[in-house]
């Protein structure tokens, strides 16, 4: 290998750059694949080539667009060898790197590409991808994510490197992910491909820090954007779970993430920005508005609970396998009181979520009862019976699915033991909000409910009187006529 890098006598002064260049590199390449087979080198002799090397990674783009194959193989049997110096191996993907900045796009892309994957997910080169020189690569990967939404075109071998290296948590991929911003990540996981948003949920669960705000982000992302198919949205609900059961998750961390599920669970995202108009439910809203105010909150119809009912399951499933049991259910009594006091209107899917949380967690629960979240509960149900008696009497029984009708029943849980404390709230409201001709029937068709469900026995008169006199004070005349009010005083054996 004496006179290396070798070069022809020419009569032409306008001479290359690097003479010989096609030749030099071949004799490199097999030099690199001798030591292979032999394990023998001469250091003067490697010293002579990687310093040719580095002046091929100086030369001007068209002069190196045809070496680009030749440099990786000769890269790639470096790359194999045993003794290969980490500096020397950082200086060499340096080098591939600086090709790689210009002709990643170039016709040797799919060879950059193959070069690049080998060299990360291949056990074998577990020292090399310490190499800080393999930063400009990863960068590359976020750069060919941003350029997928931009083409409309997925590369789908990509989005498998992208994920196996979010496992692998190569330090330095990890502070290349530090530097992507939340709104770059909440922007990317909008395109509407589920693979595309499948790998950026993995981007996601990798990052260091995950602050209250991005959650909510996530959470709306969830509920209010249609690119975000059920599956992706409680797939993510799921990863975002085994991220923060970690046991060296930080206790504000946790509850962030509590709060996040809450706020999912309840969809409180829907009635923040959904604004309701009576155009959009004027069937709905030409019957309703009389009553609006009568009961303590207005449930109006929403169309999403088949939808929303997977997500609500999903966060509540991972609230219920969190150990921290205790500090759930004291999160999810303050979280309840806020939501509900903050909100007199509920979509009916939201009262249905708020009734089963109530339920799941704080029935569950060895805490004691919270009295006034109680009484709160007692004024939603009543509020929801009062949305039954309205949509049970105008929509015919075959459309009530289209209503929640049956799932909000489901949802009440009343008993023999809470439906006296049910009573007292409707007391208390019809005393507080007065009450109009077409409010109290529907009070009297929750009373015939309540009966018919058997809730309400003949026994049990004595509860029922302080709202019947309520009602005969109000509307003697005109109640006395109604088949309603005969059918519950005949029942309570009260004429």
């Amino acid at each position: 290998m004496k006179g290396f890098p070798y070069s022809v006598l020419s009569k032409n002064k306008k001479s290359e750059q690097l003479p010989c260049l096609k030749t030099n590199l071949a004799i490199i390449y097999l030099y690199t694949a001798f030591v292979l087979e032999t394990c023998y080198a001469l250091e003067s002799t490697w010293k002579n080539m990687l310093i040719y090397l580095k002046d091929v990674f100086n030369l001007e783009y068209e002069s190196r667009l045809n070496c680009i194959p030749v440099l990786l193989k000769i890269a790639e049997n470096y790359l194999h060898l045993s003794n290969a110096n980490i500096d020397t191996v950082d200086a060499l993907v340096t080098g591939i790197c600086s090709v790689a900045k210009v002709q990643y796009s170039s016709p040797n892309r799919s060879l950059l590409f193959s070069f690049f994957r080998k060299l990360i997910l291949n056990p074998e080169y577990r020292n090399i991808q310490k190499a800080n020189s393999l930063k400009f690569w990863f960068q590359v990967l976020f750069r060919e994510m941003s350029e997928m939404m931009s083409s409309n075109y997925v590369d789908q071998k990509i989005l498998k490197d992208i994920k196996k290296i979010c496992t692998l948590k190569f330090p330095t991929f990890m502070e290349t992910l530090k530097k992507v911003r939340p709104n770059q990540m909440l922007q990317m996981l909008q395109y509407p491909n589920e693979d595309f948003q499948d790998t950026v949920i993995h981007l996601i669960i990798h990052m260091d820090e995950l602050p209250s705000d991005f959650l909510q982000d996530l959470s709306e992302l969830v509920s209010l954007n249609s690119s975000f198919s059920l599956r992706i949205a409680v797939r993510m609900i799921r990863c975002l779970y085994h991220r923060f059961s970690r046991k060296n998750v930080s206790p504000v961390d946790c509850v962030n993430f509590w709060k996040f599920l809450l706020n999912t669970a309840c969809d409180t995202v829907f009635i923040n920005e959904t604004k309701w108009s009576e155009e959009e439910t004027a069937d709905f809203f030409s019957a309703w508005k009389p009553l609006q105010g009568i009961s303590p909150f207005d449930i109006v119809p929403s169309s999403v609970w088949k939808r929303h009912c997977a997500i609500f399951e999903v966060c509540l499933e991972c609230l219920s396998v969190f150990p921290d049991d205790e500090k759930i259910a004291v999160l999810t009594i303050y979280f309840l009181k806020t939501f509900l006091l903050s909100n007199s209107k509920l979509p009916v899917h939201c009262a249905i979520a708020a009734l089963r949380l109530n339920h799941k967690i704080l029935q569950s629960s060895c805490i004691p009862q919270n009295e006034e979240l109680e009484s709160i509960m007692y004024d939603l149900i009543y509020s929801c019976l009062f949305y039954l008696s309205i949509m049970t009497h105008q929509i015919p029984k075959q459309d009530w699915h289209l209503h929640n009708i049956n799932e909000l029943e489901d949802s009440l849980y009343i008993n023999r033991k809470s439906v006296f404390e049910l009573l007292k709230a409707v007391a208390n409201s019809l005393e507080a909000e007065g009450v109009t001709d077409d409010g109290l029937t529907s009070v009297l068709k929750i009373l015939k409910y309540l009966i018919a469900k058997q809730l309400l026995i003949l026994e049990d008169a004595g509860e029922v009187m302080p709202i019947l006199r309520i009602i005969l004070a109000v509307s003697r005349e005109n109640i006395e006529i109604e088949p309603l009010w005969r059918d519950i005083c005949a029942f309570f054996r009260c004429i």
